[in-house]
């Protein structure tokens, strides 16, 4: 999915980042209502090209509104639990999202939170 494959790297980079940081970064989403805001907010959209933004933001504003709470929901408490997130995407004929935590048994180590996001390609080419 080329049309967001650089908004999600992106984003496991910046939401991989150490425990002090998370937080702050959680205070940034206390006010966005969306993934496409929090997108925004976070600077997630800036690595892709002009006519690749409008896709994502397309995609994103295509989200069923319970998907994207949900995906939202992770995002933030994950962050204020000082897990790092990562995001995984996988073709679906619908949109959907998986949620699964791994603790740590380090200690100051939070564990890990994987958000796989579930639906069709922005392009539409994830059946040919």
């Amino acid at each position: 999915m080329p049309y967001i494959d650089g908004a999600l790297m992106q984003a496991n980079q910046l939401l991989a980042g150490p425990p002090p940081g998370l937080a702050d970064l959680a205070a940034k989403l206390d006010d966005v209502g969306s993934v496409l805001e929090a997108a925004e907010s976070l600077g997630l959209l800036d690595v892709l090209d002009d006519d690749q933004v409008e896709v994502a933001r397309a995609y994103a504003k295509a989200l069923p509104p319970e998907v994207d709470a949900a995906i939202l929901g992770a995002v933030r408490s994950g962050l204020r639990a000082g897990q790092r997130v990562q995001f995984l995407w996988r073709p679906a004929q619908v949109h959907g999202v998986r949620v699964e935590t791994i603790r740590s048994r380090r200690p100051g180590v939070q564990g890990t939170l994987t958000i796989e996001l579930r639906g069709p390609s922005p392009a539409g080419d994830e059946w040919e």
